[in-house]
């Protein structure tokens, strides 16, 4: 049936079948096309787990030519995260600040959500993120594709392009990995008089 938060949604439990069955295929997240929430975890974890990545005390453990697309910062003892995962115009598809989370729901088949983790999947067994603060480290998996550049993130072994690495420990960097044409890539805003990616190349 319905899984609902009982503390704001305590009229649900009182609903009808017919009118519950009616919420459940219409709920409101799908209405919206947007998916909010924050993500936290157990106030222990010191580092992150990308991939076969490891890093602590990197501020930009995943860069995109001068676009950072995972990030975090200890603020009072508390993992913060920031991910950026934007669609083929750099419109941010998946965005996280700080651990608040906001998604757009069209181009995915499933979201599962949990305070302290969360998947999406394109597909039935392809999944695009997954985001999980229950273990001593804050651990990330994923495939996923930035302008043309193919990033497949496990564990075991870590694709991105055609290179293939895997246990890598990086510390007390700025950036643990950058990659993406060379230059520095500007996402669209609405202060540009026609919002569109531009990419200002080193000289």
């Amino acid at each position: 049936m319905v899984a609902v938060c009982p503390t704001h949604h305590t009229e649900l439990g009182k609903l009808p079948q017919h009118k519950a069955y009616t919420a459940k295929n219409n709920p409101i997240n799908i209405r919206r096309g947007l998916i909010q929430g924050y993500l936290g975890g157990n106030k222990s974890q010191k580092a992150i787990r990308l991939g076969g990545i490891v890093a602590l005390n990197c501020r930009s453990v995943l860069d995109f030519s001068g676009i950072s697309l995972f990030s975090y910062k200890m603020v009072g003892g508390e993992f913060k995260l920031d991910v950026f995962l934007p669609d083929q115009q750099l419109w941010p598809e998946i965005e996280v600040k700080s651990n608040e989370m906001k998604a757009l729901t069209a181009g995915f088949w499933d979201i599962e959500y949990k305070v302290n983790w969360v998947k999406f999947r394109r597909a039935h067994r392809d999944i695009f993120l997954e985001i999980d603060f229950r273990k001593d480290e804050v651990e990330i998996d994923g495939r996923f594709n930035i302008l043309g550049t193919d990033i497949d993130l496990k564990m075991e072994k870590t694709q991105i392009g055609t290179n293939t690495f895997s246990q890598i420990h990086v510390e007390n960097c700025g950036t643990g990995l950058r990659l993406g044409p060379k230059g520095r890539i500007l996402r669209p805003n609405f202060a540009m008089a026609t919002p569109t990616l531009k990419h200002f190349p080193f000289m």
